[in-house]
């Protein structure tokens, strides 16, 4: 919140205090961490400005290269973006130059609010989810159909064989599924 600084009292609570409030936002803010070469990633905030290009400005100077799932580019070197706008719920391969640290601004997503289309076959999947969560756990309600769910590190939740060598899914990661059938599906609300 932006306050009026012309009033006696700011940012805090008094006993009769006076103060006013100019301007509230609702934006909201995740980093996530790349390292150089490939990163996997998805944000759980809906981006204030969807572009690839402006999601990713913030570190254009590091990134190589971004890529979605149909292998549609963002590649900054050569002012080219066939992949137009971020989907919430997607993820996206980035080749990085360098590490560096993206911070996405916009509004929270609620994991309710996404029914996300998995279809059959391979697929990139974001995490729309605040903490983490262990992807048994998460997958339940689906996993006769899904055959397998790995991280950037090849790590699998494989439930036909009830293994999870990955453990939680973690904000700012994304992931790669396949489908044994097309299916619809929404992430548990956030705790």
């Amino acid at each position: 919140a932006d306050y009026d600084l012309t009033m006696p009292n700011t940012d805090t609570y008094q006993v009769d205090g006076i103060s006013g409030i100019i301007a509230l936002s609702n934006t909201m803010t995740q980093d996530i961490v790349l390292t150089q070469g490939w990163n996997l990633i998805s944000t759980n905030i809906i981006p204030d400005y969807p572009d690839i290009s402006d999601v990713l400005f913030p570190i254009v100077d590091d990134l190589y290269l971004a890529k979605d799932e149909l292998g549609e580019v963002y590649w900054p070197d050569f002012n080219l973006n066939n992949i137009g706008n971020h989907i919430s719920g997607k993820a996206y391969k980035l080749k990085m130059n360098e590490e560096a640290n993206l911070q996405v601004r916009g509004a929270a997503a609620n994991p309710l609010d996404f029914q996300l289309w998995l279809p059959e076959g391979w697929s990139y999947l974001g995490y729309l989810r605040n903490q983490p969560a262990n992807a048994a756990e998460i997958f339940l309600s689906i996993d006769e159909d899904i055959l397998l769910i790995k991280n950037v590190d090849g790590n699998v939740y494989w439930p036909e064989y009830n293994v999870n060598t990955m453990g939680d899914m973690i904000p700012g990661q994304g992931y790669q599924i396949r489908m044994i059938s097309d299916r619809e599906f929404t992430y548990p609300q956030n705790d």
